[in-house]
C-alpha cells in the first residue's frame, strides 16, 4: 500500500467509530458524496410516508425521517433509518465484535467515482479555484479544500466492500446508475432487503414519480439556494483528458480493492450500470 493512501487511512478511517456507537437502529443509509444521497433518501421517505401514513418532510433536505441520530427523534411507528457518509474502521466489524454484537442493516448507495467527482467539481469549482486536472490530483494531507478527493472515495469503496464480505446478509448495495434506470424497482429491492411491510405494491411507483429531478427541485428548502439536484446530462468521462484517464485508472489499480462492480479501465462511459457485479447479498433481485 502506497504511503499516501496508508497515511490517509490511518488518519481518517482507522479510528472512525461512529457506526459502532449508533448500532441501535434499523438501518444505516450509507452514501458516497455526490452519489444521489438526497434522491435515495427522498425515495425512502416517500415510501415510508405512503406505507405508514406519516407526514412528508417539509423539503428534500429535511432530515426528520432519515438523518443523523442527533437530528431525528426515534418513533416506534416507523423504521428508524439514519444517514451517513462515513467509511467505518475495520475494527468496527472485527470478528470478536461480530460474534457478540448485533449490527443493523446497511443500505449502501454508490456511484461511478468519475461521475461523482465531476458532479462535485462542477458545483464547487468557483470555490476550488483550480482546473479539473488539478482537482483530480489534489491530495494534500493538510488544508485540502476537497475533502472527498480520489483517496477518500477509494477508501469509502474499500471500507464498504470489506463490510459486505464479512457481513454479507447485512449489506445491500444500490448503484446510482441502476437507480437512474429503474428507481421504482431499485426502491422495491431495497425495501425488501430492509424487511419492511408492503400494504400496496404501488407505493414504489408513486414514490419514484414523486422523486423526479423536476419535482425534487421544486421541494428544495425555501429561501436557500442549495442546488441539490444537478441537471447536467453530459457523460462525465468528457471532463477527463487522456492524461487524466491514465492517472485515474492507475490510481484505482493501485489502491482500489473493492470496485463494487465498476471497471475503471473502461472509459466508454461513466453512466452505465455495472453489469457483472457479483453482489452476494443481492438476493432480493
Amino acid at each position: 500500500m502506497e504511503f499516501r493512501y496508508a497515511a490517509r487511512f490511518l488518519r481518517d478511517d482507522l479510528f472512525r467509530w461512529t457506526l459502532f456507537r449508533h448500532r441501535d437502529v434499523d438501518c444505516h443509509v450509507v452514501t458516497g458524496q455526490q452519489s444521489g444521497s438526497h434522491w435515495l433518501n427522498h425515495l425512502l421517505a416517500e415510501a415510508i410516508c405512503l406505507q405508514y401514513g406519516v407526514e412528508r418532510p417539509q423539503h428534500i433536505d429535511d432530515r426528520v425521517l432519515i438523518g443523523h441520530p442527533r437530528d431525528i427523534k426515534p418513533r416506534p411507528d416507523i423504521p428508524q433509518l439514519v444517514w451517513t457518509h462515513h467509511a467505518p474502521s475495520p475494527i468496527v466489524h472485527a470478528a470478536p465484535f461480530r460474534n457478540l454484537l448485533r449490527y443493523p442493516r446497511y443500505l449502501v448507495l454508490v456511484r461511478d467515482m468519475r461521475a461523482a467527482m465531476v458532479s462535485r467539481y462542477e458545483k464547487r469549482k468557483h470555490d476550488f479555484q483550480m482546473t479539473f486536472s488539478e482537482y483530480l490530483r489534489e491530495q494534500r494531507f493538510f488544508a485540502n479544500p476537497n475533502k472527498w478527493d480520489l483517496i477518500r472515495r477509494i477508501s469509502f469503496f474499500n471500507a464498504w466492500g470489506r463490510v459486505s464480505q464479512v457481513l454479507p446478509g447485512n449489506v445491500h448495495v444500490v448503484h446510482y446508475e441502476s437507480l437512474s434506470r429503474d428507481a421504482a424497482g431499485e426502491l422495491q429491492r431495497a425495501w425488501k432487503f430492509l424487511g419492511l411491510p408492503v400494504s400496496d405494491p404501488d407505493i414504489f411507483r408513486c414514490a419514484a414519480e414523486a422523486s423526479t429531478k423536476d419535482k425534487m427541485s421544486r421541494r428544495e428548502e425555501p429561501g436557500r439556494r442549495l442546488d441539490l439536484v444537478r441537471k447536467d446530462n453530459r457523460d462525465p468521462v468528457e471532463w477527463f483528458s487522456a492524461e487524466d484517464r491514465e492517472y485515474f485508472s492507475r490510481r484505482c489499480r493501485a489502491w482500489l480493492k473493492h470496485p463494487l462492480g465498476y471497471d475503471y479501465d473502461d472509459w466508454s462511459s461513466a453512466k452505465h450500470a455495472p453489469e457483472r457485479f457479483q453482489n452476494i447479498q443481492k438476493r432480493a433481485a
